[in-house]
């Protein structure tokens, strides 16, 4: 279903996959499994992008604590495109 989905979506421009990969083969299967030019694989563990994408966002820089202890989460972008292009 993915696979067809992929490849039926007209708008899709990208797709980005964090998997953690110790020897390639999944990044290998990903390959295989989904021609697709725009797409990402990053071997990383899942935990440290959800990490990355609340240390981004609950920051008191870049988004101070708003009202009744919230935070607004509008930095999601910014901080997906910092974990993918780091190291």
């Amino acid at each position: 279903m993915f696979k067809s989905a992929v490849l039926q979506a007209e708008n899709l421009k990208s797709i980005d996959i964090i998997c953690k990969d110790e020897d390639g083969s999944v990044k290998k299967r990903y390959e295989e499994f989904i021609e697709f030019k725009n797409k990402r694989f990053r071997n990383k563990d899942l935990n440290l992008y959800l990490r990355t994408i609340y240390e981004y966002n609950v920051n008191e820089k870049n988004n101070p604590l708003r009202g009744n202890n919230e935070f607004v989460f509008d930095k999601l972008e910014e901080a997906h495109e910092r974990f993918f292009s780091s190291d």
